[in-house]
């Protein structure tokens, strides 16, 4: 039998709809009923500003930029806030 943890998917199934404009993510845990929906917009600046909610960030505005070459598209998006020296997190 295989056990899900429910928080590890929808941490996932979160970056994904932030990554996945438009689309909209349903999770529901049959075993007891919980459930989320997952639909966010702005993609990867989107996310950056998801995970700086509960931050103190220096600059109101994130910094976003993106580029094809090669037909391979890349989105970045950054934004300081006032952390712990050391900690950096990347999200692919």
């Amino acid at each position: 039998m295989v056990e899900f943890h429910y928080e590890i998917i929808a941490k996932r199934l979160r970056e994904l709809s932030f990554l996945n404009n438009g689309v909209k993510i349903e999770l529901v845990d049959q075993r007891t009923g919980k459930g989320e929906n997952f639909a966010y917009s702005g993609g990867v600046r989107g996310f950056v500003e998801y995970m700086n909610k509960s931050k103190s960030v220096l600059h109101p505005k994130c910094f976003q930029a993106s580029g094809e070459k090669d037909n391979i598209t890349v989105d970045v998006a950054c934004s300081g806030t006032i952390a712990i020296p050391k900690s950096c997190s990347v999200h692919q």
